[in-house]
């Protein structure tokens, strides 16, 4: 997994390629997850018209932890990205404490993809998700689970390192 701060400046045209598909396998390769940074306002409804799980996280209703958990159990299992919208706050601290209190370690799971570990990503299943949830209903899916996070703000300089920075212009 990359540490070098690295940026890539896109359109909204752009992100089908760049991100959805990864093209030509960069982010792949790099190793982290995406931080957008839209300065278009626009790519939030682009992620809720997608095939994602998108979290509005200024939502509190939506930062519950069962929401949560069940949001990330849902991209796992049918191998969606988890889209986590900041809204432009300054809350990936927050966000953090809340994943973490769904599970001990998890936000480090998440970030350095071994939740998609039977050992680890079983233990956020609960006997009541229901059959749809039992474990041997991942495996076929759960390789293409991603998690991208969004935020219209610029972040603090110790993102720019955890994270593969996608910066989304308007087109002029």
């Amino acid at each position: 997994m990359s540490s070098k701060k690295v940026e890539v400046i896109v359109t909204l045209k752009d992100l089908q390629e760049v991100l959805v598909r990864d093209d030509e396998e960069k982010i792949k390769d790099d190793g982290r997850w995406p931080l957008l940074i839209d300065e278009t306002d626009q790519v939030a409804t682009f992620f809720r018209h997608t095939n994602t799980n998108y979290v509005n996280m200024a939502n509190p209703s939506q930062m519950e932890p069962e929401k949560l958990r069940m949001a990330l159990l849902g991209a796992v299992r049918y191998g969606k990205p988890l889209v986590l919208d900041l809204m432009g706050c300054d809350i990936l601290h927050i966000v953090k404490e809340r994943v973490n209190s769904i599970h001990e370690g998890l936000w480090d799971w998440i970030l350095d993809k071994t939740l998609v570990t039977e050992e680890k990503f079983t233990k956020l299943i609960k006997e009541d998700d229901g059959p749809e949830y039992d474990e041997r209903q991942f495996w076929a899916n759960m390789d293409e689970f991603k998690l991208w996070i969004l935020t219209s703000a610029e972040p603090e300089p110790a993102l720019l390192k955890t994270f593969y920075i996608i910066r989304v212009k308007p087109v002029i």
